[in-house]
């Protein structure tokens, strides 16, 4: 974790948001300024610089996590 990175301090729980879904790696919260309905956004629980170091082994989660959002939604 990174203490200046806002999605670390989201998980941290040092800023509050509500969530949407969650499973083991990943969880989804509403946008803070959303653009349209549902606008969401999916976080990993572990800190990656950009979405191309995420590990292809967390790619079924991700997805499951976009999915599980979507229908919730």
């Amino acid at each position: 974790m990174m203490d200046n990175c806002v999605f670390c301090n989201i998980i941290k729980g040092d800023i509050p948001t509500k969530k949407i879904y969650e499973n083991e790696n990943f969880f989804s919260i509403p946008d803070a300024k959303p653009i349209v309905e549902g606008h969401s956004l999916v976080i990993s629980k572990k800190h990656f610089k950009t979405s191309l170091d995420l590990p292809n082994s967390l790619g079924t989660e991700l997805l499951d996590c976009i999915k599980k959002t979507s229908l919730k939604l």
